[in-house]
């Protein structure tokens, strides 16, 4: 039962705070999902590609799997950009 006081107040506290202080918590989040970015993920597919600890067990399967990721992250790009 405590446990779930302790929720419901640090939960009206957090939306208080993202009430009283937009700016801040939009740029906050913003700092924590600067390597979330699609260019930022991109750059790790692209490392991913290649032999990054020396060691591929397939590498046509990496290949493959790295094509369709990228892919994916080229229409998900493609489609939030028209929502915009």
């Amino acid at each position: 039962m405590t446990q779930l006081v302790i929720d419901a107040v640090l939960g009206v506290l957090v939306l208080s705070f993202v009430i009283g202080f937009p700016d801040l918590c939009f740029e906050f989040s913003n700092y924590l999902g600067s390597n979330l970015h699609l260019d930022n993920l991109q750059q790790k597919i692209h490392w991913l590609l290649g032999f990054p600890a020396g060691f591929k067990p397939n590498e046509n399967l990496g290949i493959f799997m790295g094509n369709i990721v990228l892919n994916m992250i080229k229409k998900w790009n493609f489609i939030t950009s028209a929502l915009i």
